[in-house]
């Protein structure tokens, strides 16, 4: 979870994005089922708190 957390947050920076602009493949495309184990809302606060 870390690994991601820190991976997304460091994309996100680079681009000048946000924690909004993190996504789950299930979010952008029917029938996937992944990721799995966690909640993209959990995602998006960890990320979001990291780029603060």
């Amino acid at each position: 979870m870390e690994a991601i957390e820190k991976a997304a947050a460091a994309v996100c920076r680079y681009h000048g994005w946000n924690e909004r602009s993190v996504i789950g493949h299930m979010e952008w495309q029917p029938g996937k089922v992944d990721p799995r184990g966690f909640t993209m809302a959990s995602m998006r606060k960890r990320v979001g708190d990291r780029l603060k």
